[in-house]
Parts: C-alpha cells; sequence; structure tokens
C-alpha cells in the first residue's frame, strides 16, 4: 500500500479516537453527578479506569510491537465501542464501572501505537526527520475539530445525557473502520526469535540509561496530570457555580490556542531547544494546579485554557524526545512504560480527591501541586546534571 495512504489512514484513526474522547470527556463530571454519584464513587470509577489502563498498558504495548498495529488498533476501536455503549444504556455505578474497565482496554491498546505507526511510516519513506511537523499539523487538527465537538457536548447533555456518548460511539466505529486498512507487518519484519531477543535486549538497557529513564518519568507524570486536571477542573467548575452548558467553552477555547501551538511547536522545539521546553512544561503544569488551589471561576476557566494549550506542546515535544531516543524494537513497549507510569502517578494524586466540599478540592489541587513540583524538578536535575548530555 502506498506509504501516503498509510499516513493518512494513521491521521484517520487519531482523529477518530480524538473527536470521540472530546464528546465525553467535556461533560463526565456532571453525567456522573446526575445519576446520584458522590466524590468517592467518581474516586472509584477513576481508579478502576486507571487500574485497568495501567495492567494492560505494557502488555498492549508488546502486542503492538509485535503482532502488528492494525490487530491493536482494531481491539482498540471494538472495545471503545462496547464502553461507550454501556454508558449509553446503563444506570449506575455498576454498569459505568464495567464501561470504564473496556474503554481502559481500549486506550492501552491504542496508547503509543498511533504514534508509533505514524513514526515508521515516515522513516520508511525517508522523512522520519518530519514526524515533529507531522505531529504537530496532526495535533492541530484533531484540537480544531476537537473544539468543535467540545463546544456542542454541555449542549448534548442538556438535550438527552446519553447523546455524548452515542456520537463518541459513531467515532470509536470510524476508527475500527480505518484501522482495518492499514498494514499488519510487524516491526522491521524479524523472525520471532530474533525480535523477541531484541525486545529484550532493548527493554534491559532502560534502567542503564539515566537520561532516557529520566524523560519517562517526566512524560509519565506530565501526562498523569492530565486525568486529574481534566475531570477535577469539572468539579472546580461546578463548585463555582458555573452553568453546565458553559462546561466545553473553556476547554474548546484551549484546544483552539493549543492547535495554534500545534502548527509551530516543532519550530519552538528546534529554536528553545530541549532544557527551556521541559521547565516550560512543568511550569505551567504546576501553576495551573496552583490557580485550582486558590482560584476563583475565572481564573479556573483561563488555567483550563493553559493547561490545554501547554499539553499539546507537552505531547508533541516529549513525544519527540522519546521517537527519537528509543530502538524500533520496542517504540510502542516505550510509550506503554509511559502510559503505565502515567496512571500510576494519576491513582497517586487520586488520593487526595476522595473527599467531598469545596475545602477538600482546594486542598487536593494544593497537594497535588507541592508534590508535582517536587517530582518535576527532581526529575529535570537528573536529566541534565551531567555534563555529556548534549541538547537536541
Amino acid at each position: 500500500m502506498n506509504e501516503g495512504r498509510i499516513i493518512a489512514r494513521i491521521i484517520g484513526v487519531r482523529l477518530s479516537m480524538s473527536l470521540g474522547m472530546a464528546s465525553v470527556m467535556p461533560i463526565i463530571y456532571p453525567f456522573w453527578s446526575s445519576h446520584g454519584l458522590i466524590a468517592s464513587d467518581i474516586v472509584v470509577l477513576k481508579v478502576v479506569l486507571l487500574v485497568s489502563i495501567l495492567l494492560c498498558e505494557l502488555p498492549s504495548g508488546v502486542i503492538a510491537d509485535y503482532l502488528g498495529r492494525r490487530n491493536s488498533l482494531v481491539a482498540a476501536g471494538l472495545l471503545l465501542i462496547a464502553g461507550e455503549f454501556l454508558y449509553l444504556v446503563g444506570q449506575g455505578l455498576t454498569e459505568f464501572l464495567m464501561g470504564e474497565v473496556l474503554i481502559a482496554m481500549g486506550v492501552s491498546m491504542i496508547t503509543g501505537t498511533d504514534q508509533a505507526a505514524l513514526f515508521e511510516s515516515l522513516r520508511r519513506s525517508g522523512r522520519s526527520h518530519e514526524f515533529g511537523r507531522y505531529f504537530g499539523w496532526l495535533r492541530a487538527a484533531e484540537l480544531l475539530l476537537g473544539a468543535g465537538v467540545t463546544l456542542t457536548a454541555g449542549h448534548m447533555l442538556v438535550a438527552w445525557d446519553r447523546l455524548p456518548f452515542a456520537v463518541a460511539m459513531i467515532w470509536f466505529c470510524l476508527l475500527a473502520v480505518l484501522s482495518m486498512n492499514l498494514n499488519s507487518s510487524r516491526t522491521e519484519m524479524q523472525s520471532h526469535k530474533e525480535e523477541e531477543r531484541s525486545i529484550r535486549q532493548s527493554l534491559q538497557q532502560f534502567p542503564r540509561n539515566h537520561k532516557t529513564v529520566a524523560i519517562l518519568a517526566f512524560t509519565a507524570l506530565v501526562f498523569g496530570l492530565g486525568p486529574i486536571l481534566k475531570t477535577f477542573s469539572q468539579a472546580f467548575l461546578s463548585m463555582h457555580e458555573v452553568p453546565v452548558h458553559r462546561f466545553g467553552y473553556a476547554p474548546a477555547a484551549g484546544m483552539f490556542t493549543g492547535a495554534l501551538v500545534g502548527v509551530i511547536a516543532h519550530r519552538v522545539i528546534k529554536y528553545l531547544g530541549q532544557q527551556a521546553c521541559l521547565t516550560v512544561i512543568a511550569a505551567v503544569h504546576v501553576l495551573a494546579l496552583a490557580v485550582f488551589s486558590f482560584g476563583d471561576a475565572w481564573s479556573g476557566q483561563i488555567a483550563i485554557v493553559a493547561y490545554l494549550t501547554n499539553e499539546v506542546f507537552a505531547t508533541i515535544a516529549l513525544s519527540k524526545l522519546i521517537q527519537e531516543e528509543v530502538s524500533d524494537s520496542v517504540r510502542a513497549t516505550a510509550m506503554s512504560l509511559v502510559g503505565m507510569g502515567s496512571r500510576a502517578c494519576s491513582l497517586c494524586l487520586l488520593f487526595f480527591f476522595r473527599k467531598d466540599g469545596h475545602e477538600n478540592l482546594q486542598e487536593a489541587f494544593l497537594f497535588s501541586m507541592l508534590l508535582t513540583a517536587i517530582a518535576l524538578v527532581a526529575l529535570l536535575r537528573l536529566r541534565f546534571s551531567q555534563s555529556s548530555i548534549t541538547q537536541k
């Protein structure tokens, strides 16, 4: 198959995934609340989601490296469809828990696989150096389209509280269909024994390379903040009595600004250098947590915009670093390791959000900010402590 068509379908898979998630994420907290779930129930749902992803993350990455990208992406689409269907027909915590498990399995199957497939398709056509530019434009496209979906999420919830999940199912059906038309070739087309040996050898190098360990851990922590901020920023808006139909406005604005950042991100990364980029990423994440600790409704919505914009830049910059530093045979596995670490970080931070109430929510964001700041600074020091480390 022509590499251009493969790349186009990989992009379609990524866009379908993003638009499906954008249909649901901005309104999931008020949806849960409207069905009688309290803070402890919501924490249980998030724990089930994160633990399920954590348990599936590494096996799914190895499967993607070993059996091929197509099979992993098709399975991801089917699992996501099943999970959203349970939300479509479910009436309470039990059905939602089952839906979260299926969604978790689907997310774990797709984590890193789409990026690895895009990078390898570009490499086969001699354009691997353009990964940052392609990924930036892809993030811009998915954010612009996702912003439109996000703007309507609150209105869909008001019209019919199951409509966002029905729309998400349509996008995930498209994901599965596009995935079926991808190549199913395995990494480097090695024999089974050679590939197993290559994977084992590459994995054994991770603990010895402190530079790579630091960037993987840094990425895991940054990505781990995502589920916390995206879910409990909705609790923050609810506490400040922001109308439900406006819940999608700040995320949509963040997506629009993130799209602009995505277009120029590869140039900014090249201009600033690795150390400055990572410092900016860490600082904005910590400042967003600080605003949710002490701010009001307006400052909180500004923080949502800033965080989502920074998340786009972080995704492009950190993905580029990881894609360049790990070998072909474990590229999806490395991204799965990042995914596992991010879920573990989210689980640790969820402990602070287990209680209802405005003061408890503020304290949860405050403790999360302090722990995150300490960890990010420590990882930055580890990454750049050796004079032999050069910026990319």
